[in-house]
């Protein structure tokens, strides 16, 4: 058996060759890919790794805490590169660096509405990257007039996406472009809880509140400097971000990484290489459950479960698979991985 003892070092040991990790995650990275970059936190108890400072989630949960940089290839459909920063570090400050560290220099940035500032526009400017960047309904840049007047629905400027219709009208700005669209089923949906929440919190949500934002419900404004790309190009590329908020899901929920033990920083980075392994591993399991259709069925924590109860016994000088249940048996033929009994 190995000892906790034993595997702390072995953490250590791997923590220390940075050099090795970047050498490693680099191999997955691939130019002229459009990538995903998004930021979370994790929880850490100790109070003797650097990195780990008082921040606050999206919950506005205070507590000690790293930042988790992570970079997301959507030619490989992989989570391929990481880096830790101090938890009271915002990804505006970090995103140059994981940039210079992983080499890439030729990508489309696909970042959050969170990312969108005149800083960081410079700074992937300067860095001759191209960027789809969504804003905040509140930007001030966005131009809303055709909504309000719906005006927007006077051409052929729309699309389908994933069996429901977008509208769309672009604007221009500074040799670049802002896109707004326009989703009816959305803006139904979002109006209808709105006026719920006037109900049931008043003391938030108002009538007159509503009303200035009413012709917002609905829209989503994308930044970008890529004006080859169509405007249903564009939505469907930021649509695609739904693949890392699913790799971060798993590594919180499933992988159970969104706290950490650790009380020496080298320790802390090997922790977290490893952990960079089991996130790819687990990302092309969901990707092998999406592809075979069967994902309203199967989790990939359900895939786990069943998996671990395959297993070989020796009888004799042989190797035998042991006997399994016929859910896991009917499981692993769905995935086109059947059992056979030699």
């Amino acid at each position: 058996m190995c000892s906790f003892k034993k595997i702390s070092l072995l953490l250590r040991e791997i923590g220390k060759r940075r050099d090795l990790i970047v050498k490693y995650m680099q191999s997955f990275v691939q130019q002229d890919d459009h990538i995903l970059v998004d930021m979370t936190n994790v929880f850490s108890s100790s109070s003797k790794i650097p990195l780990v400072r008082a921040g606050y989630n999206s919950d506005l949960i205070f507590d000690s805490q790293f930042n988790l940089m992570y970079i997301y290839s959507m030619n490989l459909r992989s989570p391929v590169f990481y880096r830790i920063y101090g938890g009271n570090i915002k990804d505006v400050k970090g995103f140059k660096t994981i940039l210079e560290e992983s080499g890439i220099s030729d990508a489309i940035i696909i970042a959050d509405k969170g990312f969108y500032s005149e800083c960081n526009i410079n700074l992937l400017d300067e860095s001759e990257l191209r960027y789809i960047i969504p804003m905040r309904r509140s930007n001030k840049h966005i131009e809303y007039d055709k909504i309000v007047s719906d005006k927007i629905k006077t051409a052929k400027n729309y699309f389908k996406h994933e069996n429901r219709y977008i509208w769309y009208y672009s604007q221009e700005k500074e040799e670049k472009k802002i896109h707004i669209y326009l989703d009816d089923r959305l803006k139904n949906m979002e109006e209808t809880d709105y006026l719920n929440r006037v109900s049931s919190h008043p003391e938030k949500y108002t009538i007159e509140k509503y009303h200035q934002k009413k012709e917002r419900f609905g829209t989503i404004g994308i930044y970008t400097n890529i004006t080859s790309l169509t405007e249903k190009e564009v939505y469907e590329t930021y649509k695609s971000r739904v693949n890392i908020e699913v790799m971060f899901d798993g590594m919180k929920n499933i992988l159970d990484c969104d706290k950490t033990y650790m009380q020496d920083e080298d320790a802390l980075q090997g922790w977290m290489f490893i952990n960079h392994l089991a996130l790819q591993l687990y990302h092309r399991m969901y990707l092998i459950i999406k592809e075979k259709e069967i994902i309203n069925k199967y989790s990939v924590s359900d895939m786990i479960t069943h998996m671990k109860e395959i297993r070989k016994v020796k009888i004799g000088d042989e190797w035998r698979l042991e006997a399994i249940t016929s859910s896991t048996e009917k499981m692993m033929t769905k995935l086109g991985l059947p059992i056979t009994y030699d």
